[in-house]
C-alpha cells in the first residue's frame, strides 16, 4: 500500500489572490462605516459621497436690498399735475375755434343792446359806510424751546456700524466692513490659522482658535463670549476653507451672528492695517 507524500508546498497563487482580495474587501468596508460615523458626529467630521457647492451670502448684499419692492411700488397712484390757473389753463382746455365763429361772437346779433360799459352810481339816499378793519391780537410770547444735552465727546459712533442679522448661518463680509468693525470694537476677531500662522502675524487684537483645537476642544468653543459683538474669523485667504469650517463649528455650538472674512490675513496686511505678532496672550502655555 501507498502512502501519500505530504506536500511542503505553500498556498497556490490563486489562493493567495483570494486572501488578499478578501482583506481589501473588509478593509473598504471598514472605511466606510467610519466615514458614516464621522457624517452622522455633530459637527460631521467625514467626507461626503457627493460634494454640494455651499453658497454663503454676504453682509453687503443684505445691506444694499432696497427698502420697497417693485410690485410695491407698481401699486402707487399716480401723480397728477395741477393745470395753471388764469387764462392760460382755459386756453388749455378751449379747443381752438375757427376764424369765422371769432368774428361772428364779436358782432352783437341784431334787436339786441349791446351791454353798458359805464357802472350803475348808488342811489343817493343810499349812505355809504365803510366797515372798520378787524385787526386780531397779537400772539403771546412763546418761551425758547430748551436745547438738549450736548452728547459727551466719548460716545461711540454706532451710526456707521452694520446691522447684522440674526441668521441660521455664517455671512461673508468685506474688508471696509471689517474695518467698520474693528475701528469700532464691535466685534470679536478669531483668526482659524494654526498657532504658528498665528505667531508669524495676525490682525491687532484676534485671538487665536484653529479649525482643528476647535474640533478637539468642543468646550472651549461653548466657552467663547463676545459680548453681545458678532463673531469675525478669517485665515490665509484665498483658497482657505479654514474659516468658513470654524465658522461652521461655532454655528454648531450655538453661536449667532458669526460672519466670515474671506479675504484673510494677507489682504488685511497688504491694505496697511493695523497687524500684531506673537502667540496669543490667552493661549494654553
Amino acid at each position: 500500500m501507498a502512502i501519500p507524500e505530504h506536500s511542503d508546498r505553500g498556498p497556490s497563487g490563486d489562493e493567495t489572490l483570494r486572501f488578499a482580495l478578501l482583506i481589501l474587501v473588509i478593509g473598504i468596508g471598514l472605511g466606510i462605516a467610519y466615514n458614516a460615523l464621522g457624517l452622522a458626529s455633530r459637527p460631521a467630521r467625514g467626507l461626503p459621497w457627493v460634494g454640494h457647492a455651499t453658497s454663503v451670502q454676504s453682509l453687503e448684499s443684505l445691506e444694499s436690498l432696497p427698502d420697497a419692492t417693485p410690485a410695491a411700488a407698481s401699486t402707487r397712484a399716480p401723480t397728477t399735475t395741477p393745470a395753471p390757473s388764469g387764462t392760460g389753463a382755459q386756453a388749455a382746455k378751449t379747443p381752438p375755434s375757427h376764424p369765422d365763429s371769432t368774428a361772428r361772437a364779436a358782432t352783437p346779433a341784431r334787436g339786441t343792446r349791446s351791454p353798458s360799459k359805464t357802472p350803475a352810481a348808488p342811489p343817493r339816499h343810499a349812505a355809504v359806510t365803510t366797515p372798520a378793519p378787524i385787526t386780531a391780537p397779537p400772539p403771546a410770547a412763546t418761551p425758547p424751546a430748551a436745547m438738549p444735552p450736548a452728547a459727551p465727546a466719548t460716545a461711540p459712533r454706532t451710526a456707521d456700524l452694520p446691522v447684522i442679522p440674526d441668521v441660521s448661518g455664517p455671512l461673508k463680509l468685506e474688508i471696509a466692513t471689517l474695518r467698520r468693525l474693528y475701528d469700532a470694537d464691535a466685534a470679536l476677531i478669531i483668526d482659524a490659522r494654526d498657532s504658528e500662522d498665528y505667531k508669524d502675524g495676525h490682525i491687532a487684537g484676534a485671538i487665536g482658535l484653529s479649525y482643528n483645537d476647535a474640533l478637539a476642544e468642543p468646550d472651549r468653543v461653548k466657552r467663547l463670549d463676545s459680548g453681545g459683538r458678532p463673531f469675525v474669523l478669517y485665515c490665509s485667504g484665498g483658497d482657505c476653507e479654514l474659516s468658513m469650517d470654524l465658522a461652521k463649528v461655532l454655528v454648531a455650538a450655538g453661536k449667532r451672528k458669526v460672519l466670515v472674512y474671506e479675504g484673510g490675513f494677507p489682504e488685511w496686511q497688504a491694505a496697511g492695517n493695523p497687524v500684531a505678532k506673537g502667540p496669543d496672550p490667552g493661549a494654553r502655555p
